[in-house]
């Protein structure tokens, strides 16, 4: 069991029509976006470790104590469709999220998202992907699609060493092993894979492809540098090293490998600012064409094109790595987290403070969690709703950003969504409503602490029924071998009968 202390609460920001958002966009209906950030009752009462979404998903992961993995938004495949949804939607609800059982005596501790394929690493390093698959990005012979999560094996299995991240491009995927190796899987074309060569090859008259690694293969320019992070931007990645030293590679036409110029690399190439005689790096972040390196002294450097107008948009983007800590007020930067539009900081200001800045443009459905006059934001701003909060991390999506956070008492101040759901007027047990009623964060079932067994003080903080407190505590409905269960949260009771808590 994962200790208190390593886990938190989700909250949600931005479009919550999951399925349809990029449809409408930008005829969005208002009455479907949250724009500063609530606690979604489906998933209120689930011990969280770690969330997962990726610049340009439409869907979310969330990890909870038991090592399992909860699905929510627009994805990829109906075999993890929530019961009520259109299977052709291929859509998990917000109400109705989809719960996906790790392999039996394994728990879920990571994973990755890309657009149309998710990754999930268990706690022995094994690695369960799904999704498209055209260009063997999967890391699994080319198939269009692989409709439901199997095992992905590398080099790294028979060597026996263990997975400890992923990142997803849009055509390849990276693997990194504890040994600080890395591994590329799918589309060679921008030289993606870091091999020295994109494979172009002519298809048929006027018509050419690029070679694809079906299997993840190693990246040998990096296996003489000890990698501890890596991370991936639609067609372009960047490697960490345990001296801080960044590399990078792929795609660079809009000055995203932060090389001076606007020129690709097919091979992984050390980036000058943060070389043998520059600034020593502790966090890398790709976004869709943007690269932004956090160094050791808290200041934050950005690269490429990284919003749609002014300095650092497609017109004139950065081609190195320029200090952006004058546009953060000179503030420690503790964590950097973005998305397509979306960027967020987690900072410690000169006082001490600490705080969660956001900006970013066209962020229409409210995922910078700003308010109703905040769906745009050109400079970092704080997030007012977050500014009480414990904040462990934060996972912006296309149109709608996580936020894991630490119940405390703050928290108890944070809005549910659905606001109200249908419960009952009486306590469940005496069916009277004598005296004030103590009501489920989840469910809005009402009871008198002193109809509970046992008897229960006026609790001080979060407090959960019976039933919604026994699913939460509910062991994971069991995998049957390489086949992984999959089961339905909801937002209404969860049946069963516990203590509350």
């Amino acid at each position: 069991m994962v200790a208190e202390q390593q886990w938190g609460r989700a909250l949600i920001t931005g479009g919550i029509d999951l399925a349809n958002n990029e449809s409408d966009y930008p005829k969005h209906k208002p009455h479907q976006n949250l724009v500063v950030p609530h606690i979604p009752r489906a998933l209120c009462h689930i011990r969280v470790t770690k969330i997962l979404s990726a610049a340009q998903s439409r869907y979310s992961v969330a990890l909870d104590d038991h090592g399992s993995a909860w699905l929510i938004g627009r994805h990829f495949t109906p075999a993890y469709a929530s019961p009520s949804s259109a299977r052709a939607k291929h859509d998990a609800r917000l109400d109705e999220p989809v719960r996906v059982s790790p392999p039996n005596g394994r728990c879920f501790v990571d994973g990755s998202v890309g657009r149309t394929r998710v990754y999930l690493v268990d706690d022995r390093g094994a690695v369960w992907g799904c999704g498209r698959n055209g260009s063997g990005m999967l890391g699994a012979p080319q198939t269009d699609l692989v409709p439901a999560f199997k095992r992905i094996d590398g080099p790294w299995v028979q060597a026996g060493l263990r997975i400890v991240q992923i990142t997803c491009g849009a055509l390849v995927s990276l693997f990194l092993d504890n040994a600080g190796r890395v591994y590329a899987a799918g589309c060679g074309e921008f030289g993606a894979l870091g091999n020295g060569r994109t494979g172009e090859y002519l298809l048929r008259t006027g018509s050419t492809s690029f070679f694809c690694a079906t299997t993840p293969q190693l990246v040998s320019e990096l296996q003489d540098s000890h990698i501890v992070a890596i991370a991936s931007g639609q067609h372009h990645s960047l490697a960490l090293d345990k001296d801080g030293k960044v590399w990078s590679w792929g795609r660079g036409d809009a000055g995203q490998l932060g090389l001076l110029d606007q020129g690709g690399r097919l091979r992984p190439t050390l980036v000058p600012q943060f070389g043998p005689n520059g600034a020593v790096a502790s966090q890398i972040v790709c976004g869709h064409t943007s690269s932004l390196v956090v160094d050791a002294a808290g200041a934050c450097w950005i690269t490429g094109a990284w919003r749609p107008r002014g300095p650092g948009s497609a017109a004139t983007p950065h081609v190195e790595f320029t200090c952006a800590s004058l546009l953060l007020d000179d503030a420690h930067v503790l964590s950097a987290h973005i998305a397509y539009a979306s960027h967020f900081f987690v900072v410690r200001k000169p006082d001490g403070a600490r705080a969660v800045l956001a900006f970013g443009q066209t962020c229409a459905f409210g995922s910078l969690g700003l308010g109703k006059k905040g769906r745009t934001a050109n400079t970092p701003t704080p997030v007012a709703a977050l500014a009480e909060l414990d904040v462990i991390d934060i996972a912006p999506a296309m149109f709608h950003t996580l936020v894991l956070v630490r119940p405390d008492a703050a928290f108890e101040d944070v809005p549910r969504h659905p606001e109200k759901v249908p419960s009952a007027r009486e306590c469940l047990v005496c069916h009277t409503a004598r005296l004030e009623l103590l009501e489920c964060q989840k469910c809005d079932a009402p009871y008198h602490p002193d109809c509970l067994t046992p008897p229960i003080a006026w609790p001080e903080t979060e407090w959960f029924c019976p039933a919604c407190a026994a699913a939460a505590d509910a062991i994971p409905p069991p995998s049957d071998g390489d086949a992984l269960a999959v089961s339905y949260g909801h937002v209404g009771a969860a049946g069963g009968a516990a203590r509350g808590y």
